[in-house]
């Protein structure tokens, strides 16, 4: 399976199959968030891969009664607990560096997740990511040492044929809003103007357009609906 149709077929699972995924596959997927970007290449990431049945079992039991997630924790047959070790995602000569402060680290970790999920995907396994929880109950049943704290859970396993995922219907292809906006050439007074574009086709790249004229502009106008007028 290739990345794109990974990224298409990628669905929520919360039912599995009971048998184990091999080693040589969960390493895989392992392997596959190692391999994601990060805040100055700090991989602040801590995996933990869990198997056990009586630690996933109080792993689901740190869940809301009302979580669905808990089941699957409770009935996949790995778990991947992902964590993150503070004051190095975001941070510069011991400092945070942005506005978003120490929480950097929760967007380094979004891209482990996502690339272990798509990984997963490609090699046929379902994934659920689970964030709501007791994360310091978490931290103490995984052990985390200080300055370690958890993030999301991650079941994993083959999808069960006979409960299929729900698949939550979405524009084909999807719809995207972009912020864009225009000047007018150079040497002239400057406007500028912010509105929204619902992106309609498979044009790759989508996030701000710049044109530097009217023909600049129209140059894209064919792949986009506008769908509010500049103020």
């Amino acid at each position: 399976m290739d990345t794109l149709d990974a990224i298409r077929q990628r669905r929520s699972v919360r039912r599995f199959l009971s048998d184990p995924v091999p080693d040589d596959v969960l390493k895989v997927v392992l392997e596959a968030g190692g391999w994601a970007p990060s805040w100055k290449n700090t991989q602040c990431w801590q995996l933990v891969l869990v198997t056990d049945p009586a630690v996933k079992g109080r792993l689901a039991d740190a869940m809301p009664p009302t979580n669905p997630g808990a089941a699957a924790v409770r009935n996949a047959p790995a778990t991947i607990a992902v964590c993150a070790e503070l004051g190095k995602s975001g941070y510069s000569g011991g400092a945070p560096r942005t506005e978003k402060g120490e929480w950097w680290y929760m967007f380094d970790t979004a891209l482990c997740v996502e690339n272990m999920c798509l990984a997963a995907a490609g090699l046929g396994l379902g994934t659920l990511i689970i964030g709501l929880a007791d994360h310091a109950a978490l931290g103490s049943i995984l052990k985390l040492p200080s300055g370690v704290v958890s993030v999301v859970l991650v079941p994993l396993g083959y999808p069960d044929p006979a409960n299929p995922p729900k698949v939550t219907a979405r524009d084909a292809p999807p719809t995207v809003t972009c912020t864009w906006l225009k000047l007018t050439q150079a040497g002239k007074r400057t406007e500028s103007w912010q509105g929204f574009l619902t992106c309609r086709s498979t044009w790759p790249l989508y996030g701000m357009w710049l044109a530097t004229s009217t023909a600049g502009w129209a140059r894209f106008s064919n792949r986009f609906t506008r769908t509010s007028s500049p103020s």
